[in-house]
């Protein structure tokens, strides 16, 4: 006979009450240790004189007095040292004949945030991923760190890395009106080989457009052959890198030559390629598809900056929507596919619209950024003003993950 099944009510149910307990342990912490330090001789002290009392690094007391300054309790957990250095200043405390009911508090509330961590979520970076969830400002610091701890790892086993990745698209109506034209500007800025096998490379596709050929050109109109058609090395900051295209079917295929490899080894990679008649305008798209343009993240890099730039009459108002993709399991996703909702991304990254004068469209990073989008446009000739221009800007984008801009329909 099989033994009945037993549900739990959402009151009993493992964890139901983390956020309380996780409240409690942050409020008496707080209380805790903000009287403690009151009691020391000169108080309110600062980060380097509390260091030298307790005997402790000024990382710690920077981080304890940091979480002091917060009023949310559950950031006070984000912010805190671990209980292991929390008990090393309390016993500071103790050489400094800091005694009584306040460093007994303070004791008892370090022992309640050790069970915490043991008994609810097994260890401390577990604690910090549940917390990130709760209170804003901690998920987009707790996303950042995660995602440059994944880059280092990603660098080193792919022996490449890069600063800081452009991709800025240009929409602009075919000459017949009936379709768009899509001009990729594509820069990587700071490329370095880590290992002497390090291998690069990039590669333009379409997703869900036309079923006709591609036929890629440079600015002048002339069908891409080689990488020297579409190079810009003149907006390049470091030396331009060496580079050769394959060609498989539609798609562009852009591989690193010989650079060198090590800390002296970077070099800059910018090119424009110009697709006429590319995709259909967003209003004479079917209601299940979507104008968009993406970026996949395919080289470790520290910084991505994604541009759309579409002509005013393409959508005069709105803004492009940003979905984030997992292309690791199914490849290139297309915009809104509900077959590919699992492999969303919840990440803090967000869209931002500019001006349309030229010079509000910097990028710090690239010094280059506006005289290089003014030659492309000045080439075919288009006016900067004509145009409506959405950013995205990641902090060490996820190996692997398809950044998408979803056009407004109207």
């Amino acid at each position: 006979m099989s033994e009945p099944v037993r549900t739990l009510t959402p009151q009993a149910r493992p964890g139901s009450d983390l956020r309380r307990r996780v409240e409690k342990v942050g409020d008496d912490l707080a209380r805790s240790f903000g009287t403690l330090l009151a009691m020391f001789p000169g108080a309110p002290l600062g980060p380097q004189r509390l260091a030298e009392l307790l005997g402790e690094s000024v990382v710690t007391t920077s981080r304890l007095l940091k979480a002091l300054r917060t009023h949310d309790p559950v950031a006070v957990v984000h912010y805190m040292p671990g209980p292991d250095p929390l008990r090393r200043l309390t016993g500071g405390a103790k050489r400094q004949r800091i005694r009584g009911e306040a460093l007994t508090r303070t004791e008892e509330a370090i022992d309640r945030f050790e069970e915490l961590i043991r008994t609810e979520v097994g260890d401390r970076s577990a604690l910090g991923a549940i917390l990130a969830d709760w209170v804003p400002e901690l998920r987009t610091e707790f996303e950042v760190r995660r995602r440059q701890a994944v880059f280092k790892a990603m660098s080193e086993l792919r022996g490449t890395s890069c600063a800081t990745v452009l991709s800025s698209m240009i929409l602009h109506p075919s000459r017949d009106g009936k379709r768009m034209d899509i001009v990729a500007v594509d820069g990587m800025f700071g490329v370095r080989r880590l290992r002497p096998a390090g291998e690069l490379r990039f590669q333009t596709k379409r997703i869900g457009g036309s079923k006709s050929p591609r036929h890629p050109t440079n600015l002048a109109g002339e069908p891409v052959e080689g990488v020297g058609d579409t190079r810009l090395d003149q907006f390049c900051v470091a030396p331009a890198a060496p580079m050769r295209v394959l060609h498989h079917g539609d798609d562009l295929h852009y591989v690193l030559g010989e650079s060198g490899f090590g800390p002296d080894s970077a070099v800059d990679i910018v090119q424009a390629e110009v697709n006429r008649d590319e995709l259909p305008l967003p209003k004479d798209r079917p209601p299940e598809e979507h104008s968009f343009v993406f970026h996949t993240t395919s080289v470790p890099t520290k910084s991505l900056v994604l541009d759309l730039h579409f002509h005013k009459s393409i959508c005069p108002e709105g803004s492009p929507d940003l979905i984030v993709y997992d292309t690791s399991v199914e490849g290139p996703a297309r915009a809104h596919d509900p077959v590919r909702d699992f492999d969303r991304m919840d990440v803090t990254d967000t869209v931002k619209e500019l001006g349309v004068r030229m010079t509000q469209k910097r990028i710090a990073e690239i010094p280059t950024y506006v005289d290089l989008m003014q030659h492309v446009l000045d080439r075919l000739a288009w006016k900067a003003q004509d145009f409506r221009t959405f950013r995205v800007r990641a902090d060490f984008p996820l190996f692997g993950s398809q950044y998408t801009l979803v056009l407004p329909r109207e």
